[in-house]
């Protein structure tokens, strides 16, 4: 919806600068940029993971880091060759990965149990659960950073999240069914145990196929999230909420260069931390900002009515009142998991918002 209603570069950010003004504006946009810094650097150490799961290899910490500014280096300077490269690369990722899923059911469809698909853990932990959860579904607000590239947005973008909606579930949905129907003791699993079903159920050549599968899935999800990153910080540059060097773009590829290079080196930066932190910071500064972003959707239903909107913005089919439930969500998923480091975080953005007052 709001990215139909204001389609530019910056997204959120535009949108909450738009219902609350400046400050707010700011508050979003950087919370927002932490987050997808912080996400981008959970991706490079994945997919070191899946190399040591499926080679048994076990790198030491200096070589582990090493390895990791190699990953990230190589996959930042696929973005700076331009928006439709990335693009391209994140439909073939696309594809690739769930290839070897469909050839594990192919071959291990005799040894298959469906019964599992039933089965109920008894020791969930459910805060870990909703943690995956929500990283597992979050960025599709992502888009709207690059809402000023994207042509007639006010057709491309609804069609875009809603095929996107039932490909993520897909990409999902596969390979959950295929492996814990050939490996019902699904409460063993671990990072890598894709890998290890696949090597069971049909050797190591189809492990080899996995790992690369996985390691191709984690790149995609990287230049897309960087992708994301650089346009919402140009855009918070163009709107005059950071230095204008941030808007610059490179001469060839037309990309926002300094932008993707200042996140670049943050992620290089943050490399160093184990998954399970990334992770947690992740999903706070995440919810975090959702709870701005669906603030400024209902400010927005007020400021600027439906009934007066321009002809072809996309307005959601809830009305105001469930745009508020919907907040009240986003705000009880953020206290409900909130650690004392997070409580830290909190107390510092409300003292913030005490002086702004």
């Amino acid at each position: 919806e709001l990215s139909t209603l204001l389609p530019e570069n910056g997204g959120y950010t535009l949108w909450v600068r738009e219902a609350f003004g400046d400050f707010w504006g700011f508050q979003e946009g950087f919370v927002s940029w932490c987050g997808g810094v912080i996400d981008n650097a959970l991706y490079p150490v994945l997919m070191l993971e899946y190399f040591e799961a499926g080679t048994g290899l076990k790198l030491p910490m200096w070589l582990s880091y090493i390895s990791r500014v190699v990953i990230a280096t190589c996959l930042t300077a696929v973005n700076l060759s331009g928006l439709e490269v990335v693009g391209v690369a994140s439909l073939v990722v696309l594809v690739l990965v769930l290839i070897p899923f469909v050839l594990l059911a192919l071959a291990g469809v005799d040894e298959m149990e469906p019964s599992a698909w039933g089965q109920w853990a008894s020791n969930a932990s459910y805060a870990r659960l909703l943690h995956n959860v929500l990283w597992n579904f979050n960025g599709f607000d992502a888009t709207s950073t690059m809402t000023g590239e994207v042509v007639t947005p006010h057709k491309t973008i609804p069609r875009a999240l809603l095929m996107s909606t039932c490909l993520v579930i897909l990409t999902y949905l596969i390979p959950v069914l295929v492996v814990t129907a050939l490996d019902p003791d699904w409460q063993s699993y671990d990072d890598g145990h894709y890998t290890e079903v696949a090597t069971h159920s049909v050797g190591a050549v189809l492990t080899a196929v996995f790992s690369a599968s996985a390691t191709l899935s984690c790149a995609g999800m990287y230049m897309a999230e960087l992708a994301s990153d650089s346009y919402q910080l140009s855009g918070m540059a163009e709107m005059g909420l950071v230095p204008r060097v941030f808007r610059q773009r490179s001469s060839g590829g037309d990309t926002p260069f300094v932008a993707i290079s200042a996140s670049y080196f943050f992620i290089v930066l943050l490399l160093m931390l184990p998954f399970s932190q990334l992770l947690e910071i992740d999903n706070w500064l995440y919810s975090a900002s959702l709870i701005l972003e669906l603030g400024a959707l209902v400010r927005l239903r007020y400021k600027i009515p439906v009934p007066g909107r321009p002809p072809g913005v996309f307005n959601i089919p809830i009305s105001t009142k469930g745009l508020v439930g919907m907040y009240s969500v986003s705000y009880t998923h953020l206290r409900a998991h909130e650690t004392p480091e997070h409580l830290v975080c909190r107390l510092l953005l409300e003292k913030k918002k005490k002086k702004h007052r």
